[in-house]
């Protein structure tokens, strides 16, 4: 049974276990950070849906404010629970989805959080503890980790994590002495591990320690030379690099000239073991690391070191890549635009700053530059595909299928102008915007932004990017191969298969993919759990060739099978549907079936399509992905 919040403010009772029958159940809840919580709140609420999400086609129950509906069986393997309350006319109103869950581990009586903010729109949650200008922040194990930045008598030696189940920020104990100094965190680097842990490296003093989310507790500091304003990245579940930075911080938090670094160090936070890893081929300070496919058959990984400032100050618009287990030189990415360093979905990198962006393709020497935004101060990747642009007065997103941005008028609490703010993805989706500063100095204010509901849990998603002007969810490997069109046109890169767009939101395990395709000069790829561009499966369609179906893992594909002889018509719109079920993957063309072998037990990844051949390009009128 499920009954409807009046005004948000009641509780949803769901069955937990097996349906209303049982009596097990849990409560659906809004957020309330604060005492007098109003955001979020509709007044005019005439219709509500849940939706429950999962590795299935997802189930919406609607319902009239104030009734109390028989749900029957809510599915065992629910992950996830999206609310929407609709108003007059059917408007959104207010939207919010549950953080990942297991219903097997809840317990009757349990309550399951929800923050509901407008769609595209703002909503504050509760305080900082002190204000925080510039301070450091990191998602991890469902919260986020807030560390220093500057308060309004110097810099923070503090800690602050942030609880997304009562949207308030709890002080951390125990904040190790290396940054207790005058200079707090300045200079450190956070990096999130696999598991949720977080490593702090660097900053006043020569060191690191290990965040453990689940104790709130700091570990002891480990031994790392002397570095600050670096760029460091999770190579694994235990291994961290660091990458350029400078060796000496003086008084006020800038680099001592001619301690600026090119060396890397890999820290092993299991062993406690410091390594040299490759050098940068020139000083880098304020960097951001990313770990992005090689080479131009894109396996195995490098990292890629973006963004930052030179010796001088002068923000660096190139970028470099290395090999993190040596064995060869630095490469020099060049025409990017610097700035802010953002991953995206197909497996390419945004970089952003006032007047300039561009994406860095792996593989490719050169940055592509697309339209530029205005004033950048935080780029946050969204469950959608899209990029999200929060600097000054402006709220923006970065659209990778047309490359464009898109300026938002967003709802709710709107913050004043944000300068020196954090932002992190939260997983719900939402993101958690921290701190900075305004005319009074720096601030304690923090806001949830809540865009879409499209996420990996959605049931099905349809992109249709042969409409003009629409915003689509596709994300291109390289925007300098794509024609927006309409119709919308995607060349082919060098190589066999080196150009693809994916249809950005669910991450299936078993699913389909229904796409109108047109092909010219070659055949039609089917990207199925894609990883990142080095780890995903393709079922390849080439004119009068077998299907088969090929594994890209981290070295040489190799053909899982074979099928029937493909019958593609060259700049004709054709159908085409992949299938992944019950450990086979299925392939038909214009309905005519082309392959039918088994594959082993599949990845959680994106799927979508790319051209197949030298001389191909593909023009997609539609793709749809969901789940059987």
């Amino acid at each position: 049974m499920i009954r409807p919040f009046g005004a948000l403010a009641a509780a949803l009772a769901a069955a937990a276990a097996g349906g209303c029958g049982d009596e097990a159940r849990v409560r659906l809840v809004p957020i309330e950070p604060f005492a007098g919580a109003r955001c979020g709140r509709a007044d005019d609420i005439v219709t509500l849906v849940v939706t429950a999400l999962g590795d299935f086609r997802s189930q919406r129950f609607s319902m009239p404010a104030g009734a109390a509906v028989e749900l029957g069986d809510l599915p065992a393997t629910t992950e996830q629970l999206a609310v929407e309350v609709l108003g007059l006319a059917g408007a959104k109103r207010t939207v919010g989805k549950s953080a990942p869950l297991e219903l097997g581990g809840l317990a009757s009586g349990d309550d399951i959080p929800v923050m509901m903010v407008p769609p595209d729109g703002f909503c504050p949650v509760g305080d900082l503890a002190e204000p925080r200008d510039r301070p450091l922040v990191v998602a991890a194990a469902g919260g986020a980790l807030v560390l220093g930045g500057d308060g309004p008598a110097g810099a923070r030696t503090t800690a602050e994590w942030y609880d997304p189940r009562t949207g308030r920020f709890e002080p951390v104990a125990g904040v190790p002495s290396l940054f207790e100094g005058p200079l707090g965190f300045t200079g450190a680097a956070a990096t999130a591990l696999p598991d949720g842990r977080v490593v702090v490296s660097g900053g006043p003093e020569a060191g690191y320690t290990v965040f453990d989310p689940a104790a709130r507790s700091f570990e002891r500091p480990g031994a790392l030379g002397a570095r600050a304003r670096h760029a460091a990245v999770a190579l694994d579940d235990h291994r961290v690099l660091v990458a350029g930075g400078c060796r000496d911080l003086g008084a006020t938090g800038a680099c001592t000239p001619g301690t600026e670094e090119t060396s890397t160090q890999i820290v092993d936070v299991t062993s406690g073991d410091v390594v040299a890893g490759p050098a940068l081929a020139a000083p880098r300070l304020d960097g951001v690391a990313r770990l992005e496919a090689a080479g131009a058959e894109l396996t195995g990984l490098r990292v890629l070191v973006a963004g930052g400032v030179d010796a001088a100050g002068a923000p660096r618009t190139d970028a470099e890549r290395i090999d993190p287990d040596g064995g060869a030189a630095a490469e020099v990415v060049v025409g990017g635009a610097g700035g802010e360093v953002v991953a995206l979905d197909g497996g390419a990198t945004l970089t952003a700053r006032a007047g300039a962006a561009s994406v860095i393709v792996p593989g490719v020497g050169e940055a592509r530059a697309v339209v530029a935004t205005g004033a950048t101060g935080t780029l946050t990747l969204l469950e959608d595909g899209s990029v999200l642009s929060l600097g000054g007065n402006a709220v923006a997103r970065y659209l990778p299928a047309r490359p464009a941005w898109r300026a938002l008028v967003p709802g709710g609490s709107v913050p004043p102008a944000l300068i020196g703010h954090g932002a992190v993805r939260l997983d719900d989706g939402s993101v958690l915007v921290v701190g900075g500063r305004d005319g009074d100095g720096p601030h304690r204010r923090a806001y949830v932004f809540r865009p879409s509901l499209i996420g990996p849990t959605t049931g099905e998603i349809g992109a249709f990017p042969a409409t003009d002007g629409v915003d689509t969810e596709l994300s291109p490997l390289d925007p300098g191969l794509v024609e927006a069109g309409p119709p919308w046109r995607l060349r082919a890169g060098d190589g066999p298969l080196r150009s693809w767009a994916l249809v950005t939101g669910p991450r299936p395990g078993d699913g389909f993919l229904d796409a109108s395709v047109r092909a010219s000069g070659g055949g039609v790829a089917a990207l199925v759990g894609f990883v990142d561009p080095a780890h995903f499966d393709a079922v390849e369609l080439a004119p009068a060739a077998p299907a088969r179906l090929v594994r890209h893992a981290a070295g040489a594909p190799r053909d899982l099978c074979r099928g029937s002889p493909v019958e593609l018509a060259q700049d004709v719109q054709v159908a085409i549907r992949i299938e992944r079920r019950g450990g086979r993957v299925t392939a038909s063309v214009a309905g005519l079936r082309v392959l039918d072998c088994a594959a082993d037990a599949p990845a959680r990844g994106l799927w979508g399509l790319g051209p197949l051949g030298a001389e191909a390009s593909l023009v997609i009128d539609t793709a749809t992905v969901g789940r059987p």
